[in-house]
């Protein structure tokens, strides 16, 4: 981690909700300090999230000690909108970002139903308001996460919107995106032109990362899915981060014990029918270029 990141948990736990959720590095993470007295007591059992979530209100004011500014991820050992989390306590966390402006704030989400919930309720006397300081994403592993979770994401006011794919599981069109029921847009090029009644908004995504699944149990990522996504980036001029093939690459690595398969489960893919030889290398091995480059992309407000 360089010095101008961070990462911010002022709560602890989770649950799995959908298929990028199965071999979870969170809860492995957590699984090795949930005993009595460590950081993850009462959120595990038997080495898996039991959906209780623990909060942490000592380290609220982190970010208020740190001068320098950095761009910190929230709750990596969480989900800040899970049902478990008190709609308080989420209003002193977007509290504090919201005093600590020098810095630039991540939260992603598998629950952008809440997270848009908490911004048009008309049922309370309060509003979420999302600090310019604050981007806001949502995991997006395969096509069914796409057309489920982006829509909210788009209808949700941010500064910045930002897909993490990762692990990406599936090809994903972004330029087909079943809005609202209503029509199919392009989530990267926006609704402008689209006849919805907020077309006149600028509801986009402003930036995207992709990474393949690490860990004992990681699933292969086929290489085209990849490139479909950056290809599908540039022509709208979005940002695009590739984070890491995982465990897999699509070449064996000179010198690296492999292990290959034919990664059959490609039938869904850009090219149905295709099988790729895919290998075991290990993360580092397998590295983070993307057709002998690294693409290191980020909004402009990043920079």
């Amino acid at each position: 981690m360089s010095a101008n990141t961070a990462t911010w948990n002022p709560l602890r736990g989770c649950s799995k909700v959908s298929a990028g959720c199965r071999n979870c590095y969170a809860e492995k993470m957590a699984a090795r300090f949930c005993g009595p007295g460590q950081p993850y007591e009462g959120v595990i059992e038997n080495g898996r999230w039991n959906g209780q979530i623990r909060l942490a209100p000592e380290v609220l004011d982190l970010p208020l000690r740190w001068r320098k500014p950095r761009r910190i991820f929230v709750n990596s050992m969480s989900d800040l909108f899970h049902e478990n989390v008190s709609s308080n306590y989420i209003l002193r966390v977007f509290e504090i970002m919201k005093q600590a402006h020098w810095h630039t704030f991540q939260v992603l989400t598998k629950r952008p139903e809440r997270m848009l919930k908490m911004t048009q309720d008309p049922d309370v006397d309060w509003r979420l308001e999302i600090p310019p300081n604050v981007w806001l994403g949502v995991s997006v592993e395969n096509q069914r996460a796409a057309d489920e979770r982006i829509p909210l994401l788009l209808q949700t006011p941010a500064a910045v919107r930002f897909l993490s794919m990762e692990p990406l599981l599936g090809s994903v069109d972004l330029s087909n995106i079943n809005y609202d029921g209503m029509v199919m847009i392009n989530c990267l090029t926006g609704l402008h032109g689209w006849p919805h009644p907020n077309a006149e908004q600028d509801k986009k995504i402003h930036w995207v990362i992709v990474g393949g699944e690490s860990g004992p149990n990681a699933r292969p990522m086929h290489p085209d899915w990849v490139r479909s996504i950056r290809d599908q980036c540039q022509a709208a001029g979005v940002p695009f981060f590739f984070k890491q093939w995982g465990e897999w690459a699509p070449t064996p690595k000179e010198g690296v014990h492999v292990v290959s398969c034919l990664a059959d489960g490609f039938h869904y893919g850009p090219n149905p029918g295709v099988r790729l030889e895919m290998y075991r290398v290990g993360k580092q091995a397998a590295g983070r270029l993307l057709d002998g480059r690294t693409w290191d992309e980020y909004p402009a407000m990043a920079r």
